[in-house]
């Protein structure tokens, strides 16, 4: 019993320290599928992202990683940056 409780806490904190595989992107001034397209065009530039969901009328930007890749909050910021929106928040 003491070798599966123990098996079981060690799956578990190797979860804890796992990449995120996806980011959660609050954009300003998104307001239209034109806006929405940009945004996607400019972070499905990086080799890392493997598809992007937006939400128009919650102004939030799901980038979905592709497996065992990252990607730094400074790369999301400066694409969004790129295609001429803010960036709120990003987690």
């Amino acid at each position: 019993m003491k070798k599966v409780i123990f098996i079981l806490l060690c799956l578990f904190s190797l979860s804890l320290y796992a990449n995120p595989t996806q980011k959660r992107v609050r954009v300003k001034g998104m307001t239209c599928p034109s806006c929405a397209a940009s945004v996607e065009k400019e972070l499905m530039k990086m080799s890392s992202v493997k598809k992007i969901e937006i939400s128009l009328t919650n102004g939030i930007v799901v980038v979905f990683l592709k497996e065992g890749k990252t990607i730094l909050r400074s790369e999301i910021q400066s694409a969004v940056e790129n295609a001429g929106f803010t960036v709120l928040a990003i987690n």
